[in-house]
């Protein structure tokens, strides 16, 4: 169990890979999965912390790759309401929740000292390519890792 912990707390502190945008996935299908990933469930992001069942490796990727795809919208005047709102909703959640120290799942000492690291980078990675994106930066510093202070 403490292998796979700092497995994941060494994805977790790497970089999102800078390759192209997932060629699997449409505009249509990354906001059905950033959706998914707002709805209550074991395999979703934010339903997987509500009942705790573990933090999902799979889900911070597949919100990520969505974000990748959708990536190129962020350029336009306009955005996609429902498409800021999921990402808001996944970030804000998930850190009232998981790391708030009256959030349930700290509260409750249901995270380790480890698991709450990693939804912290998560978080923090999902939020630093929103507003980079937001800021009209371009999709690998986006992408890179946040810098602390930042």
């Amino acid at each position: 169990m403490e292998k796979r912990l700092q497995s994941q707390l060494l994805f977790a502190t790497a970089p999102y890979p800078q390759s192209q945008e997932p060629n699997w996935m449409n505009r249509e299908e990354a906001i059905r999965l950033l959706e998914f990933h707002c709805q209550p469930g074991p395999s979703s992001f934010v339903g997987s912390l509500r009942p705790f069942s573990g933090l999902q490796e799979g889900s911070y990727q597949e919100v990520m790759a969505a974000l990748r795809v959708l990536a190129p919208e962020f350029r336009e005047k306009t955005i996609d309401r429902e498409v800021i709102c999921q990402l808001w909703f996944i970030c804000h959640t998930s850190r009232a929740w998981g790391l708030d120290p009256d959030g349930m799942l700290q509260r409750n000492k249901l995270l380790s000292p480890q698991e709450t690291a990693i939804l912290e980078q998560w978080i923090s990675s999902i939020s630093w390519a929103v507003l980079n994106l937001l800021e009209g930066g371009g999709i690998e510093t986006a992408f890179e890792e946040p810098r602390l202070g930042q």
